[in-house]
């Protein structure tokens, strides 16, 4: 058995574990409504450069992720995306 191969790609999770309302709300706000967008992220085969890329945005999950005493909200997000 044979396998033909049409394209390697690179997944690249992107993942944030405390994030305050605003910049998450911003993020949320940025990829609304968009299944591709560029980001510039570190890649293990550029050492010390940022990689430019489009990306297709898979699932993407905001959860609050705490709650502060002083009533701060953070919440975790997290997305699934595949280099187009």
């Amino acid at each position: 058995m044979t396998k033909d191969v049409i394209a390697v790609k690179t997944t690249i999770p992107f993942e944030w574990s405390e994030m305050e309302w605003n910049i998450a709300a911003a993020l949320a706000k940025a990829v609304d409504g968009k299944t591709s967008v560029m980001v510039s992220y570190m890649d293990v085969r550029n050492p010390y450069k940022m990689t430019d890329k489009e990306v297709y945005i898979g699932d993407r999950s905001f959860e609050v992720a705490d709650f502060d005493t002083d009533g701060k909200v953070y919440w975790s997000v997290k997305f699934n995306e595949i280099e187009v």
